[in-house]
């Protein structure tokens, strides 16, 4: 579909083959080159994809959530080849996954976009833009990225985001993402480490004289954040790797002084 998409409802053909009333059957739309104002799309049994297009005041929505591995429900990407851009839109209940179906935002940038209550799984956002949105819900696992980790040039921009009303439980911030101006969960289950290159190269120092085997357990996480370009740890305390070693108390709060 090409050009302008007018606002209301957005009536999705189904296609003729297969049972009457198969709730698995799907329709493919490809959306190239097309603005949106005020349009409302439901995705439920859609393989939707967009490039290249602008939606602005939409409504994308899903009604029902079908089990992990189940790829005959909602999926596509939000971003396929072109960028496209979503300003002031509203997400409802939809299934950012990448593993078993769901939504990608692949070359997306979204702006004053609210997002409630989606299913976040195995999110990938390597290439997305985040601009003064608000999430709510519960976000299961989601990487979001201050750069494309396979094209280091590519930087992706993530700012006063609003996550208050969210349950991070699996959410990290990767490959130097800035999190100064974003409003985040707050309560003793977070963890939130600024400056975390100067943590790790300290820790680093410090755990060698500590008995080899926990030395190793903390170089392997020291090596999970250096690799990742972690500019800012915030994470959910029970997602922590290696959660028992004492590498986490020395990046929290320093060395201790043992004189």
């Amino acid at each position: 579909m090409r050009g302008r998409v007018p606002p209301g409802e957005f009536e999705f053909e189904r296609p003729t083959w297969g049972r009457p009333g198969d709730e698995h059957q799907q329709g493919h739309y490809r959306f190239e080159s097309v603005t949106a104002l005020g349009a409302r799309f439901r995705l439920d049994g859609t393989a939707w994809s967009a490039s290249g297009s602008r939606f602005r005041e939409c409504e994308f929505r899903q009604e029902r959530l079908g089990p992990i591995g189940d790829h005959t429900g909602a999926q596509g990407s939000f971003g396929d080849g072109e960028l496209c851009t979503y300003d002031q839109c509203r997400f409802d209940h939809v299934d950012f996954g990448q593993r078993g179906g769901g939504f990608s935002p692949d070359d997306a940038r979204f702006e004053r976009c609210t997002f409630r209550f989606c299913r976040w799984r195995w999110l990938a956002a390597t290439r997305a833009d985040f601009v003064d949105c608000v999430v709510e819900g519960l976000i299961k696992r989601a990487w979001f990225y201050g750069a494309d980790p396979q094209d280091p040039g590519h930087l992706n921009e993530f700012a006063r985001n609003d996550f208050t009303r969210a349950k991070l439980r699996g959410a990290e911030f990767r490959a130097g993402l800035d999190l100064t101006d974003s409003r985040l969960p707050d309560g003793p289950e977070y963890l939130r480490i600024e400056d975390m290159p100067s943590r790790i190269a300290a820790a680093r120092a410090a755990i060698q004289a500590w008995p080899e085997a926990e030395r190793r357990d903390a170089e392997n996480v020291l090596d999970i954040y250096d690799e990742h370009g972690v500019r800012t740890l915030f994470a959910w305390r029970g997602a922590l790797p290696n959660a028992n070693s004492p590498i986490w108390q020395l990046l929290e709060h320093g060395p201790v002084d043992q004189r």
